[in-house]
């Protein structure tokens, strides 16, 4: 399902950027960024985005990590003790003290 997700949400950026050709690059970066957020909150819900930081961390849904279709793992991780597993996205927001793990401490 998060995979038929990311490709919706592709193609849409695709289709959109397409027939917007005069947005400036930051107004496409805002509104892909935006879209991206909204999928990822999607994702949580659906139980596929256990994210360790707040706001969530975006390597995860790019697949720039260990895990694929658009799922992030890391606060599982940190809960397992395996922060060695913790994407480097969330590993710096850990260390700037951005944690929202649901263990009591994020520590790197």
């Amino acid at each position: 399902m998060v995979s038929l997700v990311s490709t919706v949400l592709v193609l849409s950026i695709f289709q959109v950027t397409s027939s917007l050709k005069s947005e400036s690059f930051g107004e496409k970066r805002e509104r892909i960024l935006t879209e991206m957020d909204a999928s990822i909150e999607q994702a949580k819900r659906e139980g596929n985005y256990n994210c360790c930081i707040q706001p969530s961390c975006r390597m995860c849904f790019l697949g720039h990590w260990i895990w694929d279709g658009g799922s992030c793992d890391c606060d599982n991780m940190i809960l397992s003790g395996k922060v060695d597993e913790v994407c480097p996205e969330c590993r710096k927001g850990m260390g700037d003290e951005e944690c929202s793990s649901i263990k009591e401490t994020c520590e790197v």
